[in-house]
Order: C-alpha cells, then sequence, then structure tokens
C-alpha cells in the first residue's frame, strides 16, 4: 500500500454456503406433479382393466414358444404363412356388356390351398355374390344387375373346406368397372 491510502475490509463469504429454506411453492408444485402421476397411473390401470384384452383383437395367440430358438419360432411361423397365403386373380377393368354380362375374369389359382367366393359390391349396393370356387377354376363373366360403370370393390373370402365358413379375413380389390363400348372403341381407335 502507498502511503495515504487505507485498506477498506472486504465482506468475506462464508465457505460453505447456507441452505435456505425450501420455498413453499416449490414444495406445492412437487406434490400436484406427484398427484397428476398418481391420477394418470390409476386412469390407466382403470382403463386396461375395463377394456380387457381388446388390445388383441383380431390377433391369434399361439401355444407358448418356451424351449424352441428364435429360429425354429421363426420357421413355425413362416410355415403358418405359406398355409394360409392365398393368390388373388382379377381384371382391374371388369368390362359391363350392354346385356348385363359383367366379364371379372376371376381366378382361384391352383396353389391356393382354400376354395374362394367373391363379392361385387358399388357404393353400399352389393351387385353380386358368387359361390365357392376351387383352386384351379375360373370365372370369366356373370350376369349382373344394376351395375354401371365406375369405382367397385371386388372381396375375395377364402372359404374352409365344408364350403360354409369362411377362412381368416377377406381381401378387399378397387377395380373401375367400364362398359364394353368404351373399350372396343378404344380397340377400334387404337388399331387405326
Amino acid at each position: 500500500m502507498r502511503a495515504g491510502q487505507s485498506r477498506i475490509p472486504e465482506r468475506r463469504r462464508p465457505f460453505f454456503k447456507r441452505a435456505s429454506a425450501p420455498k413453499a411453492g416449490h414444495a406445492r408444485k412437487v406434490i400436484l406433479c406427484a398427484a397428476l402421476i398418481a391420477v394418470l397411473a390409476g386412469g390407466g390401470v382403470l382403463a386396461a382393466s375395463l377394456l380387457g384384452n381388446r388390445g388383441f383383437a383380431g390377433a391369434i395367440l399361439g401355444r407358448a414358444q418356451e424351449g424352441k430358438t428364435r429360429e425354429q419360432i421363426q420357421a413355425e411361423l413362416n410355415q403358418e404363412v405359406e398355409d394360409n397365403m392365398m393368390t388373388v386373380s382379377v381384371l382391374p377393368s371388369p368390362r359391363l356388356s350392354s346385356s348385363g354380362m359383367l366379364t371379372v375374369g376371376f381366378e382361384n389359382d391352383r396353389s391356393n390351398k382354400f376354395n374362394q367366393r367373391f363379392t361385387l359390391t358399388q357404393g353400399d349396393e352389393v351387385i353380386y355374390e358368387s359361390q365357392a370356387i376351387e383352386p384351379g377354376e375360373r370365372i370369366d363373366a356373370v350376369r349382373v344387375d344394376g351395375a354401371r360403370e365406375g369405382e367397385a370393390v371386388i372381396e375375395v373370402q377364402a372359404v374352409e373346406p365344408d364350403g360354409e365358413s369362411d377362412h381368416g379375413s377377406p381381401t378387399a380389390v378397387q377395380v373401375s368397372v367400364v362398359s364394353e363400348a368404351e373399350t372396343s372403341g378404344a380397340a377400334e381407335t387404337s388399331g387405326t
């Protein structure tokens, strides 16, 4: 220090900082969060108990897989898929004649293991429903009443060997019904 200068004592801070008392607002927030978590967990448990096994709707619950290797389980699943696989063959644009015949070109592939039947709908109206068709058979055309040009859906359902009950879920194919005059006119135009 130089002459004439004096030193102002510094205020020293304590080495350890004293912990301040928790604020009442902080404790209230912690309690509210804990209560909210408890209410949400309780709601989840209640919903699960009320809904039961609805989360498994449409699922096929199989045998326990204990003691099997991952490869064995995968082979069983692949076999299940192969046993229930089916090929669907239908014209993407069925042709409607003026006489009411609709050319659908529906074929139950001979590699399929199940009979099939199909339903043709336009809007909410069922236009045609077939009988069971065996593997290797084909339906070229069907007589329909009320069919018109436009969008339609052909739903294909596998049928159990007894011919009565359905097997698995149906497959729907979106098609576009066209008039035969329209398709033959297009063929003549492209031919010239």
